[in-house]
This record gives structure tokens, sequence and C-alpha cells, in this order.
């Protein structure tokens, strides 16, 4: 399988969740690698008496190039995608772009990644 992000409220379908993957991998030979996957417990969300197959980190987790998390994941999330952006358009402002280029480069290259976060993440003022 190919990256996989499930959202769950409590612990009890984690084991549907893992003989669902058994079953998915005996049809295509893929399998769990259980040392590259990441857990994160949000809000006061606390673990069964069974144990969690994949460890648990304690602060942040990126999903799709989004941070997720304890407080301050928004925070984190818009700070690297505001230095992407920055990063852009100090690449873009070498160029002698006329007024239809330099608006090509914001519609294009700048705000679909200010966009994307907006997704998940509202603009804080």
């Amino acid at each position: 399988m190919d990256d996989i992000s499930v959202f769950f409220t409590d612990g009890r379908p984690i084991k549907e969740l893992e003989k669902t993957c058994i079953e998915i991998g005996k049809a295509s030979g893929a399998k769990i690698n259980s040392a590259k996957s990441e857990t994160i417990l949000i809000s006061h969300w606390t673990p069964t008496n069974d144990p969690l197959p994949f460890p648990i980190k304690q602060d942040f987790l990126k999903i799709l190039g989004v941070w997720f998390g304890r407080e301050g994941a928004a925070e984190k999330s818009w700070e690297e995608r505001l230095a992407k952006t920055k990063q852009k358009l100090g690449l873009w402002s070498l160029q002698k772009l006329m007024i239809e280029g330099k608006s090509l480069v914001l519609r294009n290259k700048t705000l679909p990644v200010l966009q994307y976060v907006t997704q998940v993440w509202p603009v804080q003022p």
C-alpha cells in the first residue's frame, strides 16, 4: 500500500483497520511497514487496553504537507507555507516580467501554495 491517512475518534476500529490492510495485502502483495507508520492522539483521546500497532508521536504529524497534532500545528503549517511562498516570490522577482507575467506567477505559482493549507487551517489574523 502507498500512503494512507486514517482519522479515528476512538481506538475501537484500529483492529478492523489492521484486518482490512492484511486482506488488501493478500490480494496485492503490499504490507504495512510498521517502522514507517505513525500514530498521533489528538485531544483527550486515549488508546484502549490493546496496544497500538504503530509508535505514538507526541507532538506533530505531517500528512500531505500539512501539520496536525498538538496546539501550534496550524501556525507551523502556515509558517512553512509562507516561507515557501517567499522563496518562490524571491526567485521570480529576479526576472524582469511585465504585469501579465507577474499576475501569472501570483495566480499559478504562489497562490495555490497558500490555498492548499487554507483547506485545512483557516487564515489567522
